[in-house]
């Protein structure tokens, strides 16, 4: 599952609830070029010739260059590895990389996209997390919003509005259309 959204949506937040109603999701940590945020643990500092060599060796299905970081996504092997023995390996994800992965991954990828209520909520979040919010992110994530629909069209099974206070809920809308998703 791709779990993709605006920075500051509470895409983490999400997964780890969907973790902690189900043991069958599991979190896959991207690995990325820049150091970790104080109490990120979500993902896995490496170096760019790292994360090129581990791509050499079909260790990542795809490297992405996104805020002037390069983002291994997603393990290659603990994601088979998880598909192969009933679990649900799910990942923080961009929509623009999103169909490429769908590919790679034979249609076995179910892509969830969280809206924000606002962006004024997103700003508070990037404010609180990143001090001064970056504006111009938050256009590009707006702008992703509004294509959703059309360029993205087809590629996003799930699209739900991230609340404040509504984790659990949102949660449990998820897993029930991730299960149907895997029914059908």
């Amino acid at each position: 599952m791709a779990v993709m959204g605006p920075s500051g949506v509470g895409k983490s937040t999400i997964m780890h609830e969907l973790q902690n109603m189900d043991p069958r999701f599991i979190l896959i940590k991207t690995h990325v070029t820049r150091p970790l945020r104080p109490g990120e643990t979500d993902r896995v500092s490496l170096t760019l010739p790292q994360l090129k060599s581990m791509r050499r060796r079909h260790e990542v299905l795809q490297i992405n260059h996104i805020y002037s970081s390069y983002y291994a996504a997603l393990p290659a092997r603990p994601i088979r590895e998880a598909l192969s023995s009933g679990m649900f390996p799910m990942c923080d994800y961009k929509v623009p990389f999103a169909p490429a992965l769908k590919e790679e991954l034979s249609g076995d990828l179910f892509c969830v996209y969280l809206l924000p209520p606002d962006f004024g909520a997103i700003r508070e979040r990037m404010g609180k997390s990143w001090g001064k919010a970056n504006e111009a992110r938050i256009e590009e994530d707006r702008l992703e919003i509004e294509s959703l629909d059309t360029k993205y069209a087809g590629l996003i099974d799930l699209k739900i509005v991230s609340e404040e206070g509504q984790i659990p809920r949102v949660a449990a809308d998820i897993c029930r259309a991730y299960l149907r998703s895997l029914k059908s």
